[in-house]
């Protein structure tokens, strides 16, 4: 009840910033509560009150080294949506793209910061599909990320894989119009009958802005 409570703080408007202060210190402190379940709301709630939360991005960095992996996947996120004062964590979190229970987190703080795009790219070659496909979402949300390894994202059309095909296309699509380059091996995968509708379906609709991008 104390962290929805400090969380709520920050739903209230400019009038109630001197309690937001308040309720984002007493979740920082709680940070290094006995209680997993308390450290883990306490990263989300202070992500989650914008400014007033972000004040404490380093305390919930600490976490990052927290025993207990669900902590530190927490504090992950909660950096990776406070904006300027959790990149200045981003170093901490680029490491983790190399650990198999944290990348997944990694991956989307830092494309959500803006940081680290080419450590993110280097796992579009990882031998484990899901390792691609995330890289591939986390480099769409960011838009840039992907637009600067659009060649990369772009060989990923024809990855054995299903879900990493079709996420090649959400990247290629969130780059636009930098990507439009790359119509003709999508026309290959829209073209191909044996393709999963899905995959095909979303290629089409690319294809078609690909298309009127360059005729203009």
């Amino acid at each position: 009840a104390q962290v929805a409570g400090a969380a709520a703080l920050a739903r209230i408007g400019p009038e109630a910033a001197q309690d937001a202060e308040e309720g984002a210190e007493l979740l920082s402190g709680m940070l290094r509560h006995p209680d997993r379940e308390r450290r883990i709301a306490s990263a989300e709630g202070l992500a989650y009150m914008g400014a007033a939360g972000a004040i404490f991005a380093g305390n919930v960095a600490e976490n990052l080294v927290d025993p207990v992996l669900r902590v530190r996947q927490a504090a992950a996120r909660a950096l990776g949506d406070m904006g300027e004062a959790g990149a200045a964590y981003a170093d901490r979190l680029a490491p983790l793209l190399q650990n198999p229970h944290m990348r997944h987190a990694a991956i989307g703080a830092l494309t959500t910061l803006g940081s680290h795009h080419d450590e993110v790219a280097a796992l579009l070659v990882s031998p484990e599909w899901f390792v691609r496909r995330d890289a591939l979402l986390g480099l769409a949300a960011s838009g840039h990320g992907a637009a600067a390894h659009a060649k990369a994202v772009a060989s990923l059309l024809s990855d054995p894989h299903r879900d990493v095909r079709l996420s090649a296309v959400g990247a290629l699509a969130a780059a636009m119009p930098v990507t439009a380059g790359y119509a003709g091996p999508l026309r290959q995968l829209v073209n191909n009958e044996v393709e999963d509708l899905d995959i095909r379906r979303a290629g089409k609709v690319l294809l078609e802005a690909m298309e009127c991008t360059t005729s203009n």
